[in-house]
This record gives structure tokens, sequence and C-alpha cells, in this order.
């Protein structure tokens, strides 16, 4: 618990902005499918619309720089990829990196930014394709 406690009193600003920057639910969704049908594999998203600043959602740089800070701590464990804007993270299952489960990212829609995580990186890469703006698969919050 000490460790967890000196964890947060480090983050806690990085923290409560990264979380009040999301909305308060998020959507468990089978897309895309896990690669085994397992219990319990599953994507997540949640939406990021609180006002920050000017009444505007944060943009995913911000975001993901907010995400970052928390993760510094984790970087062992961690693989981070991507350019900015456009960063993934999963958790290093073995020592090569080969296995990496789970995996999140956020992505940019018609409507906010999306937080994505799920059962491995096709979660966050599919879904950064077909949640394209332009791609006429809908917005965040809105349905297809």
């Amino acid at each position: 618990e000490r460790v967890r406690d000196r964890w947060r009193a480090r983050h806690e600003s990085d923290l409560d902005r990264l979380l009040g920057a999301l909305r308060p639910w998020l959507v468990v969704s089978d897309v895309p499918p896990p690669l085994l049908p397992i219990p319990g594999l599953a994507t997540v998203f949640v939406a990021a619309d609180r006002a920050e600043g000017e009444g505007r959602p944060l943009d995913i740089p911000a975001l993901e720089g907010l995400l970052a800070s928390l993760l510094r701590s984790f970087e062992e464990a961690l693989l981070a990829s991507g350019p900015a804007g456009r960063r993934t993270w999963a958790l290093r299952v073995d020592r090569r990196g080969v296995v990496r489960l789970p995996a999140w990212g956020f992505i940019e829609t018609e409507g906010a930014p999306l937080l994505v995580g799920g059962w491995g990186l096709p979660v966050v890469i599919e879904n950064r394709l077909r949640l394209a703006p332009g791609s006429g698969a809908g917005s965040a919050g809105g349905s297809e």
C-alpha cells in the first residue's frame, strides 16, 4: 500500500487531469473480436470530452502526455510505440516483448478522442482505422 500511496502522491495532478478529461462511463465491445473465444477478452472505449481550458477536450498529444507521465514508473514492464498522436502502450508479457497483452492508446474520432484498450495491439490499430474521421463509422458517443 505504501508504494501505491507514494506513486499516487507523485502523480496525483496528472491522474486527476486525465480522469477529469474522460467521460464518467465506458463502453465494452467485441470489436475487433478476440483471436480466441475467451470470456473477458473485450475492447473498452472511454470518451474524452470533459472541459479543459477553453471548454474543449484535451487533444490526443496532451492526453498521451498525461498517460505517459502516469506510466513512466512502469517503463520496464511496458512497451510504448508510435509517434505522438498515435502512441500505443502494451504490457510486456515476455522479456523480448513479443507478447503484448493488453494494449491501449488514444484514437481520433469525429467526436471526442477515445481511450481504447483491449486484448492486444489490433484493438487499437483496427479501431483507429474504423473510427477515423471520414470513415463513416460514427463518432464518440454516437451509434453506427
